[in-house]
């Protein structure tokens, strides 16, 4: 199973193929394609098999599973369909057109649904503050400093995204970050649009959560978590704050809140490291934070190529 995100139900069936060493016959015609999307691909000129298309399950299964499979998604009220089958590796994987032509199953080089979604949202908020202004261009420099640095080996899959607030932060609203996220895309580091103000709930409520504790807290960073990166953290002597497991492995906003407010009113000074454990349908992270963005960056970096040392 695998979801068919950045480069959509494309990328998703080639991924797959890639990495089971298996190749794909797939009828374009059997891919559902609901109305409203066909609609809005149409009008941007955007191929709807190769945008991120989150929410959507590639799945492979043995073929007398297929029954039993469709008619439990269809009591679960989720649309499904067998869209094609799994051919040995060295037929490839193509397509079946509606005419029985045969094309290539490539992903795309990008995915252009980022390229639409930040042109058609490309206006600039004049009503901003030069403050503000200030604010976005120093989480930029910042940005562009990670992009350089080539850090991929911490992004995680759902991407990371960089939260900056000023000293006098109370609400998201007054922190700066990026709309849509850095990304690993072939071993680099690739900023998903510009900063902006109040734009990420996720790390700007994080942020605001911790200065209630450290006040002196500027910034964090989610980033990926597992062995190879915790024991990197623990040769570097980072301060790292653990997450307690949440019960049953959920978590929903409201207890990931609470743990990392009772985890920081242990804390006596600020962490480097906040770890964030294993949870059902989340992928596990830690947050790197920092006083500002410099000393965040360098720690960044410096946990990088530690990873990287470390191979």
């Amino acid at each position: 199973m695998h979801d068919a995100t950045e480069g959509g139900v494309c990328r998703g069936l080639w991924e797959i193929a890639q990495a089971s060493d298996v190749g794909m016959k797939i009828e374009r015609s059997r891919v559902l394609l609901p109305q409203d999307i066909k609609v809005v691909c149409e009008c941007f000129n955007l191929n709807p098999y190769e945008v991120i298309s989150e929410g959507t399950l590639v799945l492979t299964c043995d073929s007398n599973s297929i029954e039993t499979l469709l008619d439990t998604f269809k009591e679960a009220g989720i649309d499904a369909a067998v869209i094609g089958e799994v051919i040995p590796a060295r037929e490839g994987c193509y397509w079946v057109e509606s005419n029985g032509e045969k094309t290539s199953l490539i992903p795309p080089e990008g995915d252009r649904f980022w390229d639409v979604f930040f042109n058609a949202l490309g206006f600039k908020d004049d009503a901003i503050s030069e403050a503000e202004k200030a604010l976005c261009r120093e989480l930029k420099e910042a940005v562009t400093w990670l992009e350089e640095a080539a850090v991929s080996n911490l992004i995680p899959e759902i991407g990371a995204n960089l939260a900056y607030a000023p000293l006098d932060a109370k609400e998201l609203g007054d922190i700066a970050a990026i709309p849509g996220r850095l990304l690993r895309f072939k071993g680099k580091v690739i900023a998903l649009g510009e900063p902006e103000m109040g734009c990420s709930s996720y790390m700007g409520g994080t942020l605001l959560a911790v200065r209630e504790h450290f006040p002196e807290a500027r910034c964090v960073i989610n980033l990926y978590n597992n062995e190879k990166i915790r024991s990197a953290c623990k040769k570097l002597n980072y301060r790292v704050a653990h997450m307690p497991v949440p019960a049953d492995y959920r978590q929903s906003d409201t207890d990931y809140y609470r743990d990392l407010n009772l985890v920081l009113s242990d804390c006596e000074s600020l962490p480097d490291i906040i770890e964030i454990p294993d949870r059902i349908n989340l992928e596990r992270l830690i947050l790197v934070l920092g006083k500002n963005l410099g000393e965040l960056v360098s720690r960044v970096i410096t946990l990088s190529n530690k990873v990287e040392e470390m191979k």
